[in-house]
């Protein structure tokens, strides 16, 4: 406890120690939901699967089923400072077919354009975000403990 007033620079000091610490945790915590979200959107993706040119067992609505892998292998998640991305990373390509779509545009067209002639959408990314929500508090919470001690 202190008795008296504070020496010039120590609240400004204690200020910044605190605002590091806080910054620092921030990025562990985001980088837990990242983590979180990625891995339910890979699961979701690798439940089930079909070959290359044969039809899809997906429902609509639901996740993709996965041919090759490409999509599932390109999810991640990316943090510049405080802010945090999930999805697909670009440059990677499918092993099969002539004028290969990459697989981040291939996604965008399941997550939100919708695909074949039919246009029909297999979400994967907001469902996974969906499904882990509820989980966030324990990551951030998590990375909390024991903010500000010392």
């Amino acid at each position: 406890m202190v008795s008296g007033p504070l020496a010039p620079g120590v609240f400004t000091a204690i200020a910044a120690r605190l605002s590091v610490e806080l910054e620092a945790r921030a990025i562990v915590s985001l980088n837990g939901v990242g983590l979180l979200v990625e891995d339910r959107a890979i699961q979701s993706i690798s439940a089930r699967s079909h070959a290359y040119r044969t039809p899809t067992p997906a429902s609509r609505g639901g996740p993709p089923a996965m041919v090759s892998g490409t999509l599932a292998g390109s999810i991640t998640h990316d943090l510049t400072g405080l802010s945090m991305r999930v999805g697909t990373a670009a440059g990677r390509f499918p092993p099969y077919g002539k004028g290969r779509t990459p697989s981040s545009l291939y996604g965008l067209y399941l997550e939100k354009l919708g695909a074949g002639i039919n246009h029909i959408t297999y979400p994967f990314l907001k469902p996974a975000f969906e499904a882990v929500r509820p989980g966030m508090s324990t990551v951030v919470r998590a990375a909390f403990v024991g903010f500000g001690a010392g």
